[in-house]
C-alpha cells in the first residue's frame, strides 16, 4: 500500500516514493526487500498493492482508492520510480469500504492529521 498526503499525488503517473519513507509502518514481512538488492524490490510486484490519501487530505479524488499491482520498480536516487497496473475488475475502491476492512487487510496505521506532502511506501500482508 502506498500513502500520500498530496490529494492528486496518485492522478498523473510516473508514480514515485521517496526512499526516507520506504517501508514505513511496516511489519515483519518487508525485512527481506531490501534497497541495497534492487533484485527484492521485485517481490513487491508479486502482491496486489492499493495506492490511496490520506485521511484527510483534499484533492477531486482523495477518497478513491486504486487497486492494482506495482510494476517495473527503479530506484532514481533518492526515489522509487514505478508504474501502476489497475486491477481490470475493481480498479477503484470506496476509502471508506477499504477502512472498513483495514484490520483484515492488515492495515493497522493511517496518518490521519500529518500531511507530509510526499508519499510512504507501506507493505502489508494479507490476512
Amino acid at each position: 500500500m502506498l500513502v500520500s498526503g498530496r490529494g492528486e499525488w496518485w492522478e498523473t503517473p510516473p508514480f514515485t516514493s521517496t526512499i526516507d519513507r520506504f517501508k514505513e509502518y511496516s511489519g515483519a514481512e518487508a525485512e527481506a526487500i531490501d534497497l541495497a538488492r534492487p533484485e527484492t524490490l521485485r517481490r513487491l510486484e508479486e502482491n496486489p498493492a492499493l495506492l490511496m490519501y490520506e485521511v484527510g487530505a483534499g484533492g477531486p479524488h482523495a477518497r478513491v482508492v486504486r487497486d492494482g499491482r506495482i510494476r517495473n520498480i527503479v530506484r532514481r536516487g533518492h526515489e522509487l520510480a514505478f508504474t501502476f497496473e489497475p486491477d481490470p475488475e475493481h480498479a477503484f475502491l470506496d476509502r471508506s469500504a477499504v477502512l472498513r476492512i483495514a484490520d483484515r487487510l492488515g492495515i493497522q496505521q493511517f496518518n490521519s492529521t500529518v500531511r507530509t506532502g510526499r508519499s510512504r511506501m507501506v507493505t502489508f500482508r494479507p490476512s
